[in-house]
């Protein structure tokens, strides 16, 4: 690619007014038109907000001050208080939906925030605005980031941070003012993202990276790279990134009581939610594609393939939607080859391995490798990468056209995906089965479901608002798959019932933890958690007495309370262990209102 000299890439490129406000009137209208298919833990988020206004909990157990997103909640909170009256009354008097309200504004505004700073780097970096446009409208079309911007996740606003952090690193070192003190307002940006989601520390490598071997230009085009100048910019920003950490985690560990390494070890731990990565590099392999297009039943089909060794047939094939598997990793490779052809293109890649390959640990054997936004983090730099090759005028117009069909791709692929008005004939039967229970439900009741993909549940991820929905925290998988306890669910059943019990409420099961095989449309994989097979759910459900189901074949039937079912149960229930149940036992009070 031919440099700017440093004069002319300190001044604003030609048109870039007008293509930052195409820039965000596209990120309007994808606003507009998209809608996600669930809200994930959005509204379990929003419920603790409340709860911390009503001291329910103490510190030390408090889901309030977890680790991995120890800022989101806080920041949700102190902006709910002063508005708490006007967005009760829109809310129809629910502070629940009140505040999940506010975490989904405060993902929006970061959103478009991310999109304005990615515009400007990537500006600065090419100096033609319009690739600088496309490139960021590109990111915005990503599944991740249409699916979790107005999701009030904390992941928008974290990668948001990180894509300011690079843009004021860029900036400095084009002007020739990497200071220290430069380096400490992108290291604060870059800090924030951390305290934020704690897990965007993995690509901080490559960002420290990118600040010590990104190239600058001199009078000519000549490339330079003088490590030692670098020095002082880049502790500064060591330390700016920092500084958040200290002013956020000090505080809340001594408020909280974690003063000891085993209470700030159980603390972090807590945020892993007991899960334990299963086949991590298999699920991997299907799972990053995912954060660029929608896979939609694709994901199920392939992990079919994976766990029950299905036979590639064309039908299968379509399914799975093979080709868009095909398609990310061809632009990886694509992204590899043509970055290796230039100096800066490799100091580049050696940027993204820094961050990929923590990024891959932390995903495939330390957590799960399965969501979306596991791979957030390194979409900073791959996109600069893109950006830097449409604009090289040594890339030929093939692999220009490449890349603007992969844009395109995940443009067209998306939008239908999370499409605002999509039809959702699939959650008819979803509506009826929570209609037939709702009016008898209290907020000591429990409701036992096959797993987080159960219809119902999938309703109200993607309704909350809706009045079939408020029942929503009462729905629990019977079967916690996927995590650390998963061999001892019977126990947990057992230690859930009997505790539900005890506040005089009544625990239901879902009539399709009874069925002998499940529906294929249930989205049940033989083999994805090898550790516990389906047999065993119907045969333990059906050792217990149960009442008459309400709605139906598909609705649910109470767990009986007779002398039979409680001896059964308390003889299952295990004692109370930090081991073992802390956590269940930890989330047990939180469910209290």
């Amino acid at each position: 690619m031919n440099f700017v000299p440093i004069e002319k890439r300190t001044r604003a490129a030609p048109g870039a007014g007008a293509a930052l406000c195409a820039v965000i009137a596209a990120s309007i209208l994808l606003l507009l038109l998209i809608r996600p298919i669930g809200y994930v833990d959005t509204f379990d988020y929003a419920k603790h907000v409340v709860d911390e206004s009503h001291h329910l909990l103490k510190p030390q157990q408090n889901p309030f001050w977890e680790f991995g997103h120890v800022l989101g909640r806080p920041l949700g909170y102190v902006l709910w208080s002063p508005l708490r009256g006007v967005l009760r009354t829109l809310c129809q008097g629910d502070d629940i939906l009140a505040a999940g309200s506010v975490l989904i504004g405060i993902s929006i505004a970061a959103g478009f925030l991310g999109a304005i700073f990615l515009f400007l780097l990537l500006t600065r970096l090419t100096r033609n605005t319009t690739i600088a446009a496309i490139v960021s409208v590109a990111y915005l079309s990503t599944h991740a980031l249409l699916f979790y911007t107005e999701t009030g996740m904390a992941y928008v606003p974290g990668i948001s941070c990180q894509i300011a952090a690079l843009y004021y690193l860029q900036r400095f070192i084009d002007e020739g003012r990497f200071s220290a003190v430069r380096g400490a307002l992108a290291g604060l940006f870059l800090g924030l993202s951390l305290v934020l989601w704690f897990p965007y520390v993995l690509s901080v490598p490559g960002i420290l990276c990118y600040a010590l071997l990104i190239p600058e230009t001199v009078p000519g085009g000549a490339l330079t790279c003088d490590f030692r100048q670098r020095m002082p910019g880049l502790a500064g920003m060591a330390a700016g990134t920092i500084m958040p950490l200290l002013l956020v985690y000090l505080p809340v560990m001594i408020f909280c009581g974690f003063t000891h390494a085993s209470a700030i070890a159980q603390w972090i731990a807590r945020s892993r939610y007991d899960k334990r990565p299963i086949n991590g590099l298999l699920r991997m392999a299907g799972s990053i594609p995912r954060a660029f297009l929608a896979l939609n039943q694709g994901n199920t089909e392939w992990k079919r393939i994976l766990f029950e060794h299905r036979r590639f047939t064309a039908g299968v094939l379509i399914k799975t939607g093979v080709w868009k598997l095909l398609l990310v990793y061809g632009m990886f490779a694509l992204l590899v080859a043509q970055l290796w052809r230039s100096m800066w293109g490799r100091r580049l890649l050696l940027c993204l391995a820094a961050a990929a390959i923590p990024v891959v640990i932390f995903a495939a054997f330390l957590f799960e490798a399965g969501p979306p936004e596991r791979y957030m983090a390194l979409f900073p730099l791959l996109f600069l990468g893109f950006a830097w090759i449409m604009a090289d005028r040594q890339a030929s117009a093939l692999v220009r056209l490449a890349l603007a069909a992969f844009f395109a791709s995940m443009l067209l692929t998306n939008m239908p995906a999370l499409f605002r008005f999509r039809s959702e004939a699939g959650f008819e039967s979803a509506r009826a089965r929570l209609a037939a229970l709702n009016p008898i439900l209290t907020s000591n009741d429990r409701i036992l479901i096959f797993s987080l993909q159960d219809t119902v549940m999938g309703f109200v991820q993607a309704h909350p608002f809706d009045l079939l929905s408020r029942d929503r925290y009462l729905m629990i998988p019977a079967v916690p798959w996927g995590t650390i306890h998963v061999r001892q669910w019977r126990q947990q059943v057992a230690e859930r019932t009997l505790s539900v019990w005890q506040r005089n409420g009544n625990i239901w099961i879902s009539q399709r933890l009874l069925y002998e095989r499940p529906d294929p449309a249930w989205g049940w994989v033989a083999g994805d958690d090898p550790r516990v097979s389906w047999e065993e759910v119907p045969a333990f459900f059906h050792s217990l007495d149960l009442v008459s189901p309400r709605g139906g074949d598909d609705g649910f039937s109470e767990i009986a309370r007779t002398a039979k079912n409680e001896a059964h149960l308390t003889a299952l229930a295990l004692p109370e262990s930090p081991s073992t149940l802390s956590s269940f036992h930890v989330l047990q009070k939180s469910e209290a209102r």
